[in-house]
């Protein structure tokens, strides 16, 4: 990890956790994702770098890959219509594990960290220790039992860049904490600046093959 990166004690950033354990990787997928965009989202708005958290996945590849064409992802196919379904997730892991990590810094190099990040030993305390009280986008609701309990939205939450900043702008600490990012949906104010952001989270999403045993 690059010194600099480390050691700017001025730098500001916001850090989130993943805290269900969904039901299918399909599911999970779908909110993990979801709440990195909404992640990438605020700390561009709020001027913030975003600490990735842990990520869920299993064990066993995914059945659908992205790689191979031709008669190897024909054959793919069908094994997978005839397979049994994939296990839920069964374990933490690293960013890499879901997506295409090169993909993914040609769009966002500098705009996120490892979630190792805050224990690195040339990080700052004053960055360190400097947390916010754990914050909601949301109003809390209780949805799920078991290890799918946690706070979960009962619908999606639509946030503009003023109401960002209304709400989260004034913070002083320098790790802005949130609980969760699922089903936040955070929009900018100009069409192209939206529409520039989708793009680059297209580009920045894809599927990774890496499986760290």
């Amino acid at each position: 990890m690059h010194v600099q990166r480390c050691s700017n004690a001025s730098q500001k950033y916001l850090v989130y956790t993943n805290p269900v354990v969904w039901p299918s990787l399909a599911l999970n997928d779908a909110e993990e994702l979801g709440a990195l965009r909404a992640a990438l989202a605020l700390g561009r708005m709020l001027g913030r770098v975003v600490i990735l958290p842990r990520f869920h996945c299993s064990s066993v590849s995914p059945a659908v890959g992205d790689v191979g064409g031709g008669r190897q992802l024909a054959r793919r196919r069908r094994r997978v219509a005839t397979a049994a379904p994939p296990p839920p997730p069964s374990r933490e892991c690293p960013l890499n594990s879901l997506l295409n990590v090169t993909a993914f810094d040609a769009q966002f190099h500098g705009a996120y960290r490892e979630s190792s990040f805050l224990r690195h030993p040339l990080v700052p305390s004053v960055v360190r220790d400097d947390l916010s009280p754990p914050q909601d986008v949301h109003r809390p609701l209780r949805n799920g039992t078991g290890a799918a309990a946690a706070l979960l939205p009962a619908k999606a939450a639509r946030l503009r860049v003023d109401e960002a900043l209304r709400l989260f702008g004034s913070s002083p600490s320098g790790v802005l904490v949130f609980r969760s990012l699922y089903r936040v949906q955070p929009r900018f104010d100009g069409v192209a600046e939206q529409r520039a952001f989708d793009s680059r989270v297209l580009e920045a999403f894809r599927r990774g093959t890496y499986r760290q045993m």
